[in-house]
């Protein structure tokens, strides 16, 4: 896996996230998190159902109830292509995006394990 530059805490270090206020820059390590879980679903639990890694997403996302989510997406890395499975070498772009705080957006890059 390989991500965005982040902050100690995950949050993209964006010039969008430079905008938030400090109860939204608080709140929004849970985007990070998200990402990290679907992740972990992938990598350690072996889990190829994009649906249910985007479903993962959203499920760490519904903690803060304040978070208005626009989307979580399973995509194929370099085609931007909704993935219905997770590619055999692992390969995959796993994108959230939030209202309010402003457009949070959190992606992370799926590699190859070797």
């Amino acid at each position: 896996m390989t991500a965005r530059a982040t902050a100690q805490d995950g949050l993209a270090m964006s010039s969008r996230n430079a905008y938030l206020s400090e109860d939204e820059r608080r709140r929004a390590p849970i985007v990070y998190r998200s990402l990290e879980a679907a992740r972990l679903l992938v990598e350690e639990k072996g889990e190829k159902s994009a649906a249910a890694v985007a479903q993962e997403m959203r499920r760490v996302l519904a903690e803060d109830e304040g978070l208005q989510v626009q989307y979580t997406q399973v995509l194929q890395r370099e085609t931007l292509e909704d993935l219905t499975e997770i590619p055999a070498d692992g390969e995959a772009l796993l994108a959230v995006a939030t209202v309010r705080a402003p457009h949070l957006l959190g992606r992370r890059v799926q590699e190859d394990a070797e």
